[in-house]
Formats: structure tokens, sequence, C-alpha cells
């Protein structure tokens, strides 16, 4: 159950969030994650251009590397932290 959650938590960090920050710097429209002083701020502003990237990369994200390897990154990562062996 926690490897179920994790796996989830992972690839909704690393697939949506991550994806998303990643494709809001490659566009350039917005700052991402951005850090001063005492404060934090998490923005993402894309115009359609970069929400069609975005879709696409998610997909590839997810269904590809599951047909490809057989599992997500999420999946990777949970396995190696879990002390699973291939």
């Amino acid at each position: 159950m926690f490897k179920t959650i994790g796996v989830w938590f992972l690839n909704f960090l690393i697939g949506i969030v991550g994806t998303a920050i990643l494709i809001t710097k490659l566009t350039g429209r917005g700052e991402g994650i951005a850090a001063t002083g005492n404060s934090a701020s998490f923005k993402v502003n894309m115009d359609i251009t970069g929400f069609i990237i975005w879709i696409v990369i998610i997909l590839v994200y997810f269904f590809g590397a599951k047909k490809f390897w057989g599992k997500t990154v999420g999946g990777f990562i949970a396995d190696a932290v879990m002390g699973k062996k291939k």
C-alpha cells in the first residue's frame, strides 16, 4: 500500500508538476519556482503551445515509459527506495 501511494506521489510530482515547471521555463513564460528572502513562489504560466507540449510530454512520460520499460519513473524510484530487486 505504501509503495502504491509512493508511486502515485512520485508520478504526480515528477510527471505533472515537474513537466509543467520544465515547460514553463523552456517557453520563457514564467518564473517556475522562485525563492527570495523569506518567501517562495510556484508559478506555471503557459500559452496554448506550451500546454500542447506539456500534454505530449505527460503522454510520453506515462504511456511511453510504461510501454517501453514496463513501469514509470516513479515506479523505478519507489522500487529503488523500497529495495525491490529486478
